[in-house]
């Protein structure tokens, strides 16, 4: 054989080899692509043999790589049609199983036949140099037979596949795949067995080897413009490597021919040539990637590479018109398409802006959005619209109204020339879309694009979040001082008006009160003239009644008294007069007052006073009222066990308590005990016990003596502590 023959050998069978691999790296799980594997194998198992067949002198190897040739024919086309029937799609052979089943028995029963006995090839006759001469055996019509029958099962088997194909880019990989295997097989068939019989022998040298340059031109084909199998990019890359590889190959020969008469010992030169190579490798690669991605417009991005580079600088981006910037000029670079469009979704209004566009008009892009099904659809589904995936989702549309928005939305993007939608979701919500062109190589989305786009989608929609908020807050942040001043403005407005109308109502209630002493007073003297019968004999009954009559009055006198002080505490009119006060004394005095009503009520009542004096500057009547409501609150609250009365020293204060056992106090009354006309929950369901104002007052007391009141419970019916602080310094 000839320099050139072998090199066109060697060169189909190195592109058999390398496709081979990517198959079933890419797609080592997947059927469709474990039966294209096979394909290849016997394909290059089929060349080897041929190649073998004519590169050979030895007599017998001849023979037996000429069986071999005609004998892995069979298995060849059998796979062929094996992978006929899972490309595009799966069609299902169960009913046909046991017909499937024999034929591929046969197949291989003949192809024995065909490499272990003379009955198909009798003999393989040496003329000269890749020259030799067939000689057929009684079985050959019938080999000749099953190969055209399998090959016609393959064909229709793809054309049946190219009916079935779904609209869009499957179509068009079956279509290529139908029409270069269709090519292939046919070629070889007049080349290799029509023409080689009738004598015209020397076709078959190159007509098999030529039918799989057709073949694979059409996978090829499909690889690059269709993602046939998805293995575009894995196998642009070898292609970018081997022709790297034969442009070393052949500047390291001229640089060998151009030494090779040098006095320098032989491994100088290698040395010399493998240096020259190791050093223009990386360059060269460099130069077949740029122009591939400049005049073939293809991108060689992986998903990992353009995460990083692109994570690196959402994460430093806050501005939002900078970050849409990054994001459509990065995918516009890394994907090479002709347009993009990034629409972000108003809070308030819900309706759609454009915040960055390159290659759209603008009316085009907000057209997608106008009617909310696109929206509505993204949001539902999660995933990216592909516009070669519409005319399938129109068919699997089970609604009338979905298929006919469907096919507008189809329209719509074929009008604008929109390849791609993508979602930017935030907590489930759509929160933006982006819009891609075509790819200015025409090549269709892959799914590696679609992985990558998706991957992105997640980033996009997080950076664009935190970008609107930081623009919100930076907004916010300008117009702060503003806004702080306007809302002072009216918070000191309104507390104006809520001081002028409480005053108002101190004022009113304590001229009621006051209008009310006089009427009370000489109520509560003519009921106690009556009661002394100084009018006359009354019955037994009726004094008991006027009995009653004078408690409640001279309790509503003590609540109009109390309403009086309070709003005169309040108006700013009630001064403390203070002089030193023993307040032992006070607090005996308090407790011997109240002691009888607690015993009335069937408690226990204690007394603890310390040993020695304690004496603080104090408004005396102020502070005895203040420890009687203490007191009288305990007494009124505690059904059964005791209270104790009590006064110690701290430090720098005295410390007066009353401490009870009864129903104790939750954290809310706690914190509301000491409000006005405030009982708790325990006195609303004590009736006539009290208006609610004795603690008020005690507090408001104590308040203008400097002092605190609070209380301490450890919850209901646990009992509870009442403290009054007292400084004895001088108030």
């Amino acid at each position: 054989m000839i320099f050139g023959e072998i090199l066109f050998y060697l060169l189909i069978l190195a592109l058999n080899i390398l496709l081979a691999f990517f198959v079933i790296y890419k797609k080592k799980k997947d059927k469709m692509s474990t039966a294209f594997f096979v394909l290849l194998l016997y394909t290059i198992g089929w060349i080897a043999s041929l190649f073998l067949f004519y590169f050979l002198e030895d007599p017998q190897l001849v023979l037996w790589f000429g069986r071999l040739n005609f004998a892995i024919t069979l298995p060849l086309v059998f796979s062929a049609f094996r992978f006929s029937s899972l490309f595009p799609q799966e069609i299902s052979l169960f009913k046909k199983r046991v017909f499937i089943s024999g034929i591929k028995i046969l197949t291989f029963l003949i192809a024995g036949i065909t490499l272990f006995t003379p009955y198909v090839i009798e003999e393989e006759i040496i003329t000269g140099p890749a020259e030799r001469i067939t000689i057929y055996g009684p079985l050959y019509m019938l080999w000749g037979f099953f190969f055209t029958f399998i090959m016609i099962m393959a064909f229709l088997q793809l054309r049946k596949q190219y009916k079935k194909a779904k609209e869009g880019v499957e179509k068009k990989q079956a279509q290529y795949i139908f029409i270069g295997l269709g090519i292939a097989l046919f070629s070889g068939f007049i080349t290799n067995f029509i023409l080689y019989t009738i004598g015209i022998k020397e076709v078959a040298k190159f007509g098999g080897p030529f039918a799989l340059v057709i073949f694979f031109s059409f996978i090829a084909y499909a690889i690059f413009k269709k993602r046939f199998m998805d293995i575009r990019v894995a196998t642009g890359k070898i292609l970018i490597y081997f022709l790297s590889f034969l442009s070393i190959a052949g500047i390291s020969y001229l640089f060998y021919f151009l030494i090779k008469d040098w006095d320098l010992p032989l491994e100088f030169k290698i040395i010399g040539v493998a240096f020259l190579g190791a050093i223009l490798f990386n360059s060269l690669q460099k130069i077949f990637e740029a122009f591939a991605a400049e005049h073939l417009y293809y991108s060689f991005h992986t998903s990992q590479q353009t995460l990083n580079k692109l994570g690196k600088k959402l994460t430093r981006i806050l501005n939002l018109e900078e970050l849409t910037d990054l994001i459509t000029s990065t995918l516009v670079e890394a994907m090479k398409l002709n347009r993009a469009v990034v629409l972000l979704r108003d809070k308030e209004t819900g309706e759609f802006n454009i915040k960055r566009n390159i290659g759209f008009r603008e009316e085009n892009g907000i057209s997608l959005v106008q009617d909310n099904f696109l929206t509505d659809w993204l949001e539902k589904n999660e995933k990216i619209l592909v516009y070669d995936e519409l005319a399938l989702l129109q068919k699997e549309a089970t609604k009338r109204e979905e298929k006919r928005k469907l096919e507008k939305l189809h329209r719509n993007m074929e009008r604008i020339e929109a390849k791609l939608c993508l979602p930017l979701l935030s907590e489930g919500k759509i929160i933006g879309i982006i819009v891609l062109g075509e790819k200015n190589s025409g090549d269709p989305y892959t799914e590696q694009d679609i992985q990558l786009l998706s991957n992105l989608s997640n980033q996009f929609s997080v950076s664009l979040e935190n970008a609107k908020l930081y623009s919100e807050v930076e907004d916010l942040s300008e117009n702060l001082e503003e806004k702080v001043e306007e809302q002072t403005k009216q918070l000191q407005e309104a507390y104006e008006e809520l001081k002028a109308a409480n005053r108002v109502k101190t004022e009113f209630i304590a001229m009621s009160s006051h209008q009310l002493r006089t009427p009370l007073a000489a109520m509560k003297g003519y009921i106690s003239m009556i009661k002394e019968e100084r009018y006359g004999e009354i019955t037994e009954e009726a004094k008991e009644k006027l009995k009653d009559v004078l408690t409640s009055t001279e309790r509503l006198i003590n609540i109009v008294n109390q309403l009086l002080d309070i709003s005169q505490i309040e108006l700013g009119k009630m001064q403390v007069e203070t002089e030193e006060e023993d307040l032992n004394d006070i607090v005996e005095a308090t407790f011997r007052e109240m002691k009888e009503e607690g015993k009335e009520n069937g408690l226990e009542m204690n007394l603890k006073l310390p040993s020695e004096k304690i004496k603080a500057n104090i408004d005396r009547k102020k502070i005895e009222e203040a420890i009687i409501n203490l007191i009288d609150n305990s007494i009124k609250y505690t059904d059964g066990g005791s209270v104790e009365v009590g006064l110690e020293k701290n430090e720098e204060e005295a410390v007066i308590y009353v401490k009870d056992t009864g129903e104790g106090l939750s954290e809310k009354e706690k914190e509301d005990i000491f409000e006005s006309f405030t009982r708790g929950e325990s006195g609303k369901k004590r009736a006539g016990k009290g208006a609610g104002l004795g603690l008020h007052m005690a507090q408001k007391y104590i308040t203008l003596h400097n002092g605190e009141l609070h209380v301490e419970s450890e919850g209901k019916d646990k009992g509870a502590t009442f403290f009054i602080r007292l400084p004895l310094s001088s108030i």
